[in-house]
């Protein structure tokens, strides 16, 4: 078969359908990711002669295709592909429902079962259902063993990934409240770039999605860029731990997005719009497509700039902007080296405004209504309001919408209907595994970027994890790590080895009893915050570093062969 000295294969297609791919690819119909989800959505995997076909036709060299192809946990490189495909969430709030019981359960009675293929994965978006299953790429929960058989029984399981019923809020109800008024003031020259900027300046509109930067001060900094074409990408991969947000706002109301989306295009003279989508989101995905197509029936998308739409493959580092970019420009997802920032080198080498989903659904809002609006809708010093996820061991999970600066124990407890047990939280995420946590005599502070960070830790992406008493510090911390070494993608050594070598040094204390030096765990992980290329490999180690100094005694009594709090030997 061979290739060519471009790296381009030698073979031509035997397939009429990959051929199709190909030249929509070339025709820039399609990204290099659609491509391969549409090759593996026809085969059920990505098999080498298939590769080979699309490098031939779509003159993107095989190493390439391989190299991207086989990054993502989503695409399955060899074949045949189960009959029916099983993964169990195991990331930590459905561990704290009972998911490494439940993935052991389900392994015990298919492992007899041919063309049945369980496994565990990292988290699936419907945290506030633990714990989370995925059965043919469509995820559900709260799931059980029984539940599972059952499905299989009685022919209730999907063959294939599709899309659940929900609330969905169509243009004419959105049109009817206000919505879309604005984007055309804008487009009638009523309003201009200049005068939004301002208006979110004023409101104190900060970035929702993890880094809270000033939105009015982003948007300006793209408009202040001579450089052209220009972009405009919005982040909804969400892929954070205990966090999913903006899949509620994409399920129903997807217009309240698409409006912010093209204002922000319009606004700084953008080429095209582009959302990046988390594969799991079946019903966000189906949701966002019914609403561009009545935008498009209405002639709203007319004047606009183009709206693309790419569906990501599970890779977590995807949500860190320029991974995301690489993904998007067909190539492995890995982080680039800043400066230069987005807002000069972004999509394509060209100035680029990303923001992510609640952001934008904000923006709007803040226009029509006005920026003292939001302001004053915070407290305690805060400005605006915020969508939480809120999840865990909690009575009512879900998402919240509630004034910024409100206190941690009143989200949970007036929200999310307190702990299940009935006690207070041993600790609280308030932005996902990332965000690092309160202890249990910080649960006064306001869920706000400066006081959180202030106690040491990050709003982040709005993910709330609320863990009980009765678990292990170590256990929380082992957790973390798994699962920032599995995403970790391995460009630069800081994050490779050091996430590696903690995630060792915990599962020796655990299995072995060998004592974790806090010394050397602050060493290796102060060259990980320092060095590291993304937000990743900065905040992998927090977890850790926070359990050791909140609950010492715990894994102390790890090196002694005992769980003080019983956990461990469930």
């Amino acid at each position: 078969m061979g290739r060519r000295r471009d790296g381009i294969a030698k073979v031509p297609a035997t397939s009429a359908f990959v051929a199709d791919v190909a030249g929509r690819h070339r025709a820039g119909d399609l990204v290099l990711l659609d491509a391969l989800h549409a090759i593996q959505g026809r085969r059920g995997h990505l098999s080498r002669r298939d590769l080979e076909a699309l490098s031939y036709h779509a003159r993107v060299p095989l190493a390439t295709l391989h190299g991207t192809a086989s990054f993502y946990p989503n695409f399955r490189m060899t074949g045949p592909a189960p009959r029916i495909a099983v993964k169990v969430c195991t990331s930590l709030p459905c561990r704290l429902r009972g998911a490494e019981r439940l993935l052991a359960g389900l392994t015990e009675r298919f492992a007899p079962m041919a063309g049945v293929e369980v496994r565990g994965c990292q988290c699936l978006g419907i945290c506030e259902k633990a714990p989370a299953v995925s059965v043919n790429g469509s995820p559900r929960g709260p799931a059980s063993v029984e539940g599972i058989l059952q499905g299989m029984g009685q022919g209730r399981l999907p063959r294939t990934a599709r899309p659940r019923a929900s609330r969905y809020e169509s243009l004419a109800r959105y049109r009817r409240a206000g919505g879309y008024d604005v984007l055309e003031r804008l487009r009638r020259g009523e309003w201009d770039a200049t005068a939004i900027v301002s208006v979110l300046k004023a409101s104190g509109l900060r970035g929702m999605g993890g880094a809270g930067f000033p939105t009015g001060m982003k948007w300006e900094f793209v408009l202040r860029e001579s450089a052209t074409p220009k972009y405009v990408v919005c982040n909804a991969d969400e892929s954070e731990v205990g966090t999913f947000k903006d899949r509620t706002f994409l399920e129903e109301t997807p217009h309240a997005l698409l409006e912010g989306l093209l204002l922000a295009a319009t606004a700084i003279g953008a080429r095209e719009a582009v959302l990046y989508v988390r594969e799991e989101y079946l019903t966000a995905r189906a949701n966002l497509a019914k609403a561009i197509r009545e935008l498009r029936s209405a002639g709203l998308l007319d004047s606009g700039p183009p709206t693309r739409v790419v569906v990501g493959a599970g890779a977590y580092i995807c949500g860190e902007e320029t991974a995301m970019f690489e993904s998007i420009e067909g190539k492995r997802p890995e982080p680039r080296l800043r400066p230069p920032y987005p807002a000069q080198v972004g999509l394509w080498g060209k100035p680029t405004l990303i923001q992510n989903v609640e952001t934008l659904v904000r923006v709007p809002q803040i226009l029509r209504k006005g920026p003292e609006w939001y302001r004053s809708a915070g407290r305690n010093g805060a400005s605006g309001i915020k969508r939480f996820a809120v999840c865990g061991q909690v009575r009512r999970p879900g998402t919240y919408d509630v004034p910024l600066g409100i206190p941690a124990a009143e989200l949970l407890s007036d929200h999310g209907g307190g702990m299940e047990d009935g006690g207070s939280a041993k600790a609280v995420f308030p932005g996902g595994l990332a965000s690092g946590f309160l202890a249990a005599d910080q649960m006064s502070t306001p869920m706000d970027f400066d006081p959180l960070a202030r106690a040491g830790v990050m709003l982040g992406s709005g993910g709330v994890i609320a863990v009980g008493a009765s678990v292990c510090a170590v256990d929380l911390a082992e957790n973390a790590l798994d699962f920032f070494a599995h995403e970790s993608c391995g460009k630069c050594t800081p994050c490779r080895a050091g996430t590696e070598q903690l995630l060792r040094m915990v599962r020796a204390l655990r299995s072995r009893g060998t004592p974790l030096d806090p010394g050397v765990v602050d060493d290796l992980a102060s060259v990980m915050v320092d060095t590291s290329i993304c937000g990743l490999g900065t905040t992998a180690p927090i977890a850790l570093r926070q359990a050791l100094q909140r609950f010492p005694e715990e894994f102390e009594a790890h090196a002694q062969g005992r769980c003080l709090t019983g956990w461990c030997v469930r």
